[in-house]
């Protein structure tokens, strides 16, 4: 694998990690606004942030798997997945 891609990936998986890192922080945010107003809405939305901030998470943990898990020998790595991250996303 030449070196190009091999950074390309890296940078891929810091640019996900900072997505998920993001994806956190605001719904942590949502859960201190939903104890300081005790509204139903706020809440709601909270939780729907579990559901749109899981795939990320997942995404960022799969897409280093393979990176991990290369050897001279086999470049594309042993795990079974491509180096492409996943492209399952939540409906």
């Amino acid at each position: 694998m030449d070196r190009a891609k091999l950074e390309a990936e890296k940078q891929n998986y810091r640019f996900q990690k900072f997505i998920a890192g993001v994806g956190a922080a605001l719904m942590l945010m949502k859960f201190i606004a939903w104890v300081i107003t005790d509204s139903v809405s706020i809440l709601t939305d909270a939780l729907e942030s579990i559901v749109t901030s899981s795939p990320a998470s997942s995404e960022c943990m799969l897409s280093i798997l393979p990176c991990s898990l290369r050897t001279p020998t086999t470049p594309t790595g042993t795990g079974g997945w491509s180096s492409s991250p996943p492209r399952w996303r939540a409906a």
